[in-house]
């Protein structure tokens, strides 16, 4: 999934804490620095070099080049909770005579209405997305739907608010760094231990950043190896100011919650050997919850996991190699068959994802929204409907 602009404490830890004794990555230095990128992130090379005792250069070029080059990056989790957004899951059916058009219009949602990703759902056609909204725009973005309904743009619509989405690292005690290859045992998978820590609803209030800060998290977004240098440079500021922003309001304010580590394939792989799909689950009991839960974060592929503010929906998206797919269905078929869930398969060449909506904030009203100026984007690449 390529990231797009709207249109995207020092730790002490010894270096033996981070390998897993008795597996065949015991000596891996790449196997090190994924645990290490997790725990601090991947732009401070020389900080992960003290924490692992491999060499800065030896470290900055495995990054680049043995994780990077073959589709494995660090990423940063950013907290919208904190930037006074609320993230909606949205599933969109477009009505017949404008799916042609349906990613020009969703393309546009992504400058003027808050929207962070759309997929396409194969062979149905319909569009899932997330909106990052502040949650005092909710009844005007319904209006906006409405409006398209009322046009016959959609067919209909479906919005759930998400309490939260939790991002999720690769695990690569299941990966082999040198045959670039998973090695899943998928017979004892379920046997592995795995924790699934609790995620606590906040409440979202007013922004806790400027401009500024948001402008640095969407650079951030689009590469968490930028320098503050190459930062400051693309935004036409000072380093100092940059610097200034990133260490007082961007690190200490919390605005990311978590540094994560995420296999998507090389280039080459992306559109025709990476299978992406959501997996959605409707009005499971508080205990069923949990034990689905652990079932998708003892998967290696799963991205982020998320649950609705009324607890009625819980949606897991995962990105894995077409070849795993069969053992992915025998694995849900033996572990959450007693549930129901519905697997949606995204076209991986019809699906985008953006970075913050930083272009819907305001530095003196804060995040805005014109529903009118929306629509009036929409309408504009449809000429059938003008008048």
């Amino acid at each position: 999934m390529t990231l797009h602009d709207s249109k995207v404490k020092g730790l002490e830890e010894p270096r033996n804490n981070f390998l897993m004794k008795g597996e065949y990555h015991l000596e891996n230095e790449l196997y090190t620095i994924v645990e290490t990128i997790k725990r601090v992130g991947p732009r401070n090379v020389s900080l992960i070099s003290r924490l692992t005792g491999i060499p800065v250069e030896t470290v900055r070029y495995k990054i680049r080049r043995q994780l990077i080059k073959n589709g494995i990056g660090g990423h940063i989790s950013v907290n919208y909770n904190k930037l006074g957004l609320v993230r909606n899951w949205l599933v969109l059916d477009f009505d017949e005579k404008y799916r042609e058009m349906a990613t020009r219009m969703l393309a546009a949602l992504s400058k003027t209405g808050y929207l962070i990703y759309y997929g396409r759902i194969l062979p149905r056609g319909t569009y899932v997305s997330i909106i990052a909204l502040p949650p005092s725009l909710r009844v005007q973005y319904g209006e906006l739907l409405d409006r398209l309904m009322d046009l016959g743009i959609l067919a209909s619509y479906e919005m759930d608010e998400l309490a939260w989405i939790r991002h999720l690292s690769m695990r690569p005690e299941y990966y082999d760094f040198e045959t670039k290859m998973w090695k899943v045992d998928w017979a004892s998978l379920h046997q592995s231990k795995v924790i699934v820590n609790k995620m606590m609803d906040s409440e979202v209030g007013e922004p806790m950043v400027d401009k500024t800060d948001l402008l640095i998290l969407k650079e951030l977004q689009i590469d968490s190896m930028k320098t503050i240098s190459k930062i400051a440079k693309r935004l036409e500021l000072k380093p100092k100011t940059v610097r200034y922003h990133y260490m007082e309001h961007v690190l200490r304010r919390g605005l990311i919650t978590n540094f994560i580590v995420k296999w998507q394939g090389s280039r080459e792989q992306m559109h025709r050997s990476i299978l992406n799909a959501f997996i959605e689950f409707r009005d499971l009991t508080e205990r069923s919850l949990l034990d689905v839960q652990k079932v998708f974060h003892r998967l290696p592929f799963t991205w982020f996991d998320a649950v609705s503010n009324n607890r009625s929906l819980y949606l897991a998206f995962l990105s894995l190699p077409v070849t795993q797919f069969i053992n992915l269905l025998d694995y849900l078929q033996a572990s959450v068959s007693a549930h129901r869930f519905e697997i949606k398969l995204v076209d991986t060449f019809c699906a985008e994802a953006y970075t913050i909506p930083y272009e819907m904030f305001n530095e003196t009203r804060g995040w805005v929204f014109s529903p009118e100026k929306a629509l009036k984007a929409l309408i504009d690449l449809v000429p059938l409907i003008k008048g």
